[in-house]
């Protein structure tokens, strides 16, 4: 499970951008919208949108990165 992920100097990200699925305070109230993982509270649900151009796929390319070069 992925709980949280930066990415810098890769494609559209010049600076640091961090996706991130860890639970705040607002959100732990709604316990159908969170899960625990040992002692960390993840959102149960995420999504990634945003308007054209935006940076959907280079977020999405820089996960897969890793995978795709070795």
């Amino acid at each position: 499970m992925l709980i949280r992920f930066s990415v810098e100097n890769f494609k559209s990200f010049n600076s640091c951008a961090t996706w991130s699925a860890i639970a705040d305070s607002s959100i732990t109230t709604h316990s159908y919208k969170v899960k625990k993982v040992g002692n960390i509270e993840v959102l149960s649900n995420i999504a990634v949108y945003g308007p054209n151009g935006s940076g959907k796929t280079s977020l999405i390319s820089s996960i897969k990165y890793p995978l795709e070069v070795y």
